[in-house]
């Protein structure tokens, strides 16, 4: 859903957040649902804006293309406007024309490597993001491959103290 992708890129930049919600972030989110936190925290840092009609609508299931829309803004990818278009004149998939609202974002996606588990020249904004799509999305963006280098050093991520035995002293 909407909110569980907000909520997965949170918590992936941050430490939990804590504390009560006494504002509305959105006129259709109650500050009790589960997810207003992290929504709260992702609107601030701009990876969500909502729908135009200020809603948010967090047990939505979350398009592809709005997915591909969020990922690229947790990618630091800036269009200079909304209108901004791709890489090229040229649709980024098939399915996606020049004029598709997240068509800037998606080439852009599609251009850094970041959608390249689509295997098919179709891209199906309109089909639900999958948990292991976000997964996958997430991993190959600028903050996500760095996690994953920091984790696989040994002496950073694994932690060379962690795997010594500390004989107790005499």
């Amino acid at each position: 859903t909407r909110a569980e992708l907000t909520t997965m890129m949170v918590k992936t930049t941050k430490e939990d957040i804590r504390g009560t919600i006494e504002k509305k972030v959105f006129p259709d989110l109650p500050y009790y649902h589960w997810s207003a936190r992290y929504v709260e925290a992702a609107k601030d840092a701009g990876l969500v804006i909502g729908y135009p009609d200020k809603q948010f609508k967090a047990d939505r299931k979350i398009t592809r293309a709005e997915g591909a829309s969020v990922a690229s803004r947790f990618n630091d990818e800036e269009l200079t406007s909304p209108d901004e278009k791709l890489y090229s004149n040229e649709k980024p998939y098939s399915d996606v024309g020049v004029k598709h609202w997240a068509a800037g974002r998606i080439d852009t996606l599609k251009q850094k490597g970041i959608l390249d588990y689509i295997a098919t020249d179709r891209f199906a904004p309109k089909q639900g993001l999958t948990r292991a799509e976000a997964a996958e999305i997430l991993a190959k963006t600028d903050f996500g491959v760095a996690r994953i280098e920091a984790l696989l050093n040994w002496n950073k991520g694994y932690g060379v103290k962690s795997m010594l035995k500390i004989e107790p002293q005499e």
